[in-house]
């Protein structure tokens, strides 16, 4: 969830599994309904999804609570799963999955990369 997963890669709440094949399955259902995926491409996009997701176990685990860090190093595994994704996704998919992230972004708090002003 991530992302998926992400986000696949939800924050707190303590109910959501973070096993990376539960979280890489709800990222998907959720992505053949937002995307409206074809069956061959379910089947491309299955295996990105839970590489990324498995990815972003580690992060958490190795982040010992860091979420700075953390949702640092989630944004390098977004950009990379975006980047396997779109060569799957039709330009269509690949604009409506941009849009997928930020909203699911904002859902979280997230509200993406913000400038630096130091």
């Amino acid at each position: 969830m991530a992302v998926l997963s992400t986000a696949v890669f939800g924050q707190g709440g303590g109910q959501r599994s973070f096993n990376p094949e539960d979280m890489a399955k709800r990222t998907v259902d959720q992505l053949k309904t937002e995307l409206k995926l074809t069956a061959d491409q379910v089947k491309k996009v299955e295996p990105i999804v839970l590489k990324y997701a498995k990815e972003s176990q580690k992060v958490r685990e190795s982040a010992g609570g860091d979420r700075e860090k953390m949702r640092a190093e989630t944004q390098k595994i977004t950009t990379k799963q975006t980047a396997e994704l779109e060569k799957v996704l039709t330009k269509d998919q690949v604009a409506a999955y941009k849009k997928y992230l930020a909203d699911r972004q904002n859902r979280m708090g997230g509200g993406g990369q913000r400038p630096q002003n130091n």
